[in-house]
């Protein structure tokens, strides 16, 4: 049994990370050639209009994604579709009004955040076009909700493909042909449009059992109890994440978003290779006992470790050449705020990563009040911060209020559930991580593409072998990737 659902983790993973891997990558791949395209400062307002979209966003999901995948894939586990259905049409029905709701609050009160709250009337235009984004992309988040949920990673693969081919094409295009940084925003609006049709269609035709045929009476009051402490939960990380961001653009030029989000970029491809919250939340939903829940989280934090450790400490040996060689050397005043930033990989592994085990025991109020605490704590060190240390003060302030989380999480985790992080199982990888960048930094820097893939695939090398060395990685666990990756093989 146990080895069955590592398996179904892992194969649901390796399509998770491949959409993960085509959005993440692509997504660097587009800001990459965005900075080239355009100066810092409108690059910049492209994506601190998206960055507050964002936020509206999440206002527009209040924890129903993550609520419909806790209550459907649960259903589901028990062999219920008609109850699996309830709660779906029952969400749904939520979500059609706060998605409307959201996006009209930022179209008719863009003017007044441009000019009262950040001071800079150029953004009132950007941000009503991004009052669009918002409404598709709450759309497009929920459908791959419900993916998630009916475990079926295949279509958010082709969803992150298509989403992102139309992008890269779309929005350079418009750029090259003398448009500007509104219209780069309407063209991102089309592709996320666009991607919306194919997977309501897929959706649809796919899983019509989901929107046709007879209901079952649900617990609204549970279910709503669940959404109110996720509401919480997931507006307070949203902003949680975003307000450094938000408060570099209010506090200084629109250029230092640009630097800003260019680390951001490559420190959020990282997280996103090794994310697998919404592929892990489904499975922990079916766990029968806290023991076995226990053990499919320690599980996942040994595995993660293995991956997350050599990101991070890699990212540090890099960050220079990667700002000149992914941006320009424009964008050099990014390097140091990357290297701190770095950090927030582990923290994926050490903090983000005990939320699923919170969902699925139906306790989503201690995350809640852990990101409710800590986004006060982060908006007042941001601001103390970045005013005294401008983009190095906001990466400080973020990694400091992170850390602080973490530990409440895992205070919580222990208290509630009697699971403590297995520290342990990262001593292996952070050991061979000192290593392996200790190796890095005696050995030249990489200059291109070229030299830098070389770079890190060296230290990949030399990090293997260490692992291997120190038994940090088994026989049996090679043996048990090579098998599965077997089958995605053409025969």
């Amino acid at each position: 049994m146990a080895r069955r659902l590592k398996a179904v983790v892992f194969t649901n993973s390796i399509y998770n990370g491949a959409s993960f891997f085509v959005s993440k990558i692509a997504g660097l791949v587009f800001t990459m050639i965005l900075a080239r395209l355009i100066n810092p400062g409108l690059f910049g307002t492209y994506f601190f209009a998206l960055s507050i979209a964002s936020i509206f966003i999440t206002f527009a999901d209040l924890g129903i994604g993550a609520t419909m995948s806790r209550y459907i894939a649960s259903s589901l586990g028990k062999g219920n579709e008609r109850l699996a259905r309830s709660y779906m049409r029952f969400l749904l029905k939520i979500k059609i009004y706060v998605v409307i709701g959201g996006a009209g609050a930022l179209f008719f009160g863009a003017g007044l955040l441009s000019v009262w709250v950040f001071g800079k009337p150029e953004l009132a235009l950007p941000l009503k076009i991004a009052a669009a984004y918002v409404f598709f992309q709450s759309i497009l988040d929920f459908e791959v909700f419900v993916l998630s949920s009916l475990e079926n990673f295949k279509y958010k693969f082709f969803q992150a493909t298509i989403y992102n081919v139309f992008r890269i094409v779309i929005v350079p295009g418009l750029i090259i042909y003398g448009f500007g940084v509104c219209w780069a925003l309407m063209g991102t609006v089309a592709a996320v449009a666009l991607t919306v049709l194919f997977l309501t269609s897929a959706l649809y035709h796919k899983y019509s059992f989901l929107f046709a045929g007879n209901t079952v009476p649900i617990s609204r009051r549970k279910i709503l109890k669940f959404v109110s402490y996720t509401t919480v939960l997931v507006v307070s990380y949203a902003i949680y994440t975003l307000i450094d961001t938000i408060m570099v653009g209010a506090l200084m030029p629109m250029e230092y978003v640009g630097y800003y989000r260019a680390a951001g970029a490559i420190v959020t491809t990282l997280v996103g290779v090794i994310s697998i919250n919404q592929v892990i939340l489904p499975v922990m939903s079916k766990a029968t006992n806290i023991n076995a829940l226990k053990r499919m989280y320690q599980e996942t934090f040994r595995y993660l470790s293995i991956l997350a450790f050599p990101m991070a400490f890699g990212l540090i040996a890099v960050a220079e050449p990667a700002i000149k060689i992914i941006f320009t050397p424009d964008y050099l005043p990014a390097v140091i705020p990357l290297i701190i930033l770095s950090y927030l990989i582990i923290d994926y592994i050490a903090g983000f990563m005990l939320l699923p085990v919170f969902y699925a025991k139906e306790l989503p109020q201690y995350p809640a009040i852990t990101f409710t605490v800590s986004l006060i704590f982060n908006v007042v060190l941001n601001y103390f911060f970045i005013t005294a240390y401008g983009m190095i003060g906001a990466a400080a302030a973020t990694v400091i209020t992170r850390i602080a989380a973490t530990v409440m999480l895992s205070v919580f985790l222990k208290k509630k559930l009697g699971i403590s992080l297995p520290l342990s199982s990262a001593a292996k990888p952070l050991a061979s991580s000192i290593v392996m960048i200790a190796v890095l930094y005696i050995i030249p820097k990489p200059f291109d593409i070229l030299s830098g893939l070389l770079y890190m695939l060296f230290g990949a090398i030399v990090y293997f072998i260490i692992m291997l060395a120190i038994k940090g990685i088994t026989k049996s666990e090679i043996n048990f990737v090579i098998s599965n990756l077997k089958s995605y093989l053409p025969r």
